[in-house]
């Protein structure tokens, strides 16, 4: 006997096909509240409309409400320059959330079958995914659920007859003008006569390839950092690890082998990679250096990093990220990142060092020097923030001191991004 879980409120995409009519008849029987939805896209002009009109109807007699919406999808691919099945896909899902919203619902339930199963694996495969594709489509993802994925199209057309409910059938589907169609209609009926269970098969391959997945995914996590330039990966790892950690960060196929053999590259979304000291530097497109801060009492904060400023009591301090600094010494300070003519006189040495070689000294990875948070006054720096301060602004006897202590805040907050 086919069923579903209690979702709750669950709100059905009802296109009229058997699939979700199925779905429908099904939520109405398991779940304790059903709302429905249906776009007519007009693509297919009056079939559709009839699709609708059999829609409302149906809703009608099963005292499901629904909602409906009306849209020019070829007008809307046109306008974005994406195809018909890209600009519908989007449009449709738009428009659910919006009535989940609008509804109260508890989840979008969606008529997704073994079938459309076998289909996207398929077509994941001859797109050279990886394996992230061969787990095809998940049951719940989010506020989305498929609960249908554990039946075939035929168990579901026999349901409908059992009850002798009907249904509406798109042509277009027929039609050999979509790659998924040609699977559909060519590719897989053959595949079924060899092979009968088929259908099952795959969706056994991608639940195990799912639950592998999720255990990789959790160790490639292990490898991922948070920098202040984006993330790093620790390259050290098995190279199928490696991989998959830069992969749920940049999924691209050709970014991630590109990152994983060191190229320093320009890879896909306007991300960049870079090696160094056994890590990939992933450079995100919108890592932004900070913005220069003047220093004031109190607390500084900038996007990346909180700055406070208290008395100090001669107790030292071990953290790194607390310095002791003569006010005097602060005077025009600033937090920002380094630039040209930048130098730093070394704390208990003699003269000034370039900044940039003082980093180098410092064994700061160069992915990373862009990004780096210093203070400084003018081209002075006092302190680079975690790693060593000045000369200038050493605490004197009898000077009036302060002690800044500095953390990563937003996206940063709890990273070290140590050295």
């Amino acid at each position: 006997m086919l069923q579903i879980p209690d979702y709750g409120h669950v709100l059905v995409a009802l296109s009229g096909g058997a699939d979700s009519v199925a779905l429908a008849l099904l939520a109405k029987k398991n779940c304790a509240r059903v709302t429905a939805a249906h776009v007519e896209h007009g693509i297919r002009a009056e079939a559709s409309k009839r699709d609708m009109a059999f829609v409302q109807e149906f809703c009608k007699r099963h005292e499901i409400p629904l909602h409906t919406v009306c849209l020019d999808i070829p007008a809307m691919a046109r306008e974005n320059s994406v195809g018909l099945e890209t600009a519908a896909r989007e449009a449709r899902y738009a428009f659910l959330r919006r009535i989940k919203e609008e509804t109260g619902a508890d989840v979008i339930a969606t008529a997704h079958h073994m079938d459309d199963q076998m289909e996207t694996v398929l077509m994941h495969l001859f797109r050279g995914s990886g394996t992230r594709g061969l787990e095809g489509m998940r049951e719940k993802n989010g506020d989305l659920v498929r609960p249908l994925l554990g039946y075939t199209k035929a168990q579901l057309v026999e349901y409908l007859k059992e009850r002798g409910e009907g249904f509406c059938e798109d042509e277009t589907n027929r039609q050999d003008i979509t790659p998924r169609n040609i699977l559909r209609n060519r590719a897989i009926p053959q595949i079924l006569s060899a092979y009968p269970r088929a259908a099952e098969a795959v969706a056994r391959l991608a639940h195990t390839v799912r639950l592998e997945g999720e255990y990789l995914d959790k160790e490639a996590g292990r490898l991922i950092r948070r920098e202040l330039c984006g993330w790093s990966v620790d390259r050290g790892a098995d190279e199928a690890l490696v991989k998959r950690a830069i992969a749920a960060l940049i999924p691209d196929f050709d970014s991630v082998n590109d990152a994983y053999a060191g190229k320093a590259a320009s890879l896909a979304h306007g991300w960049q990679a870079r090696t160094a000291s056994g890590r990939i530097y992933l450079i995100a497109p919108d890592a932004g250096a900070i913005e220069e801060t003047p220093l004031a009492d109190g607390i500084t904060r900038t996007e990346v990093m909180e700055i406070s400023a208290m008395p100090w009591g001669d107790t030292p301090s071990r953290d790194k990220m607390a310095q002791v600094f003569r006010r005097d010494a602060l005077t025009g300070a600033c937090i920002r990142v380094r630039r040209n003519g930048d130098f730093i006189r070394p704390l208990g040495m003699q003269g000034k060092k370039l900044l940039s070689d003082y980093m180098q000294d410092r064994r700061l990875p160069l992915p990373l020097r862009d990004f780096w948070p210093v203070l400084a006054v003018g081209n002075e720096v006092l302190w680079v923030i975690g790693m060593g301060v000045s000369e200038t602004s050493k605490v004197i006897k009898g000077a009036h001191c302060v002690m800044l202590t500095a953390k990563y805040v937003g996206q940063y907050g709890g990273e070290t991004n140590e050295i």
